[in-house]
């Protein structure tokens, strides 16, 4: 089982393919306020088909990305109700060997014009930026009727946080 695997992940953060290929489905324990991807989370393998009706269940599911130039890697996403079709709330993340390359990033900044570097993803990726985008993820885990496990990507998206001024930008970089 691989709740008593040695290395089995305790929060998404340490979510790798290879657990993935293992059990499909991984259930945030502790959802709510707070960085999801620090929250402790527990391999579901009976799960078959999920399912977020009650909207206090959150799950991360296996979930394949194909690239602009039909490459596929293996990640995941949080599926989300109808109502809640937003980029922020699936987390598309794939996990590759050299770690996880989240395509919704939260960041902290002084300047919302300042340049992003994303050129340390495209290296865990092991590509260029023209033969990634746009690029397609869908959940390998069956979800409830109407829920969204799905989307496509045109780059990495970053929600730009200027707390002092209490603004905020989201830019897309490819």
């Amino acid at each position: 089982m691989i709740a008593r695997m040695a290395d089995a992940p305790a929060t998404l953060a340490e979510l790798t393919a290879r657990h993935l290929e293992l059990c499909p489905v991984w259930q945030v324990m502790e959802a709510g306020a707070g960085d999801i991807m620090r929250k402790p989370i527990e391999p579901r393998p009976e799960i078959e088909t999920v399912s977020t009706d009650d909207g206090t269940d959150v799950f991360a599911v296996r979930t394949t990305f194909v690239f602009a130039d039909g490459t596929q890697m293996i990640g995941f996403c949080l599926p989300t109700p109808p109502d809640q079709r937003i980029l922020s709330y699936l987390v598309p993340t794939i996990c590759a060997g050299g770690g996880q390359v989240p395509f919704w990033i939260n960041r902290d900044v002084q300047d919302l014009t300042a340049p992003l570097d994303v050129e340390g993803y495209y290296a865990i990726l092991g590509r260029t930026g023209g033969a990634t985008f746009p690029a397609t993820f869908e959940s390998d885990v069956p979800v409830g009727p109407g829920e969204i496990a799905s989307g496509t990507l045109e780059g990495f998206s970053f929600m730009l946080l200027q707390r002092d001024e209490r603004r905020f930008l989201v830019r897309v970089v490819s």
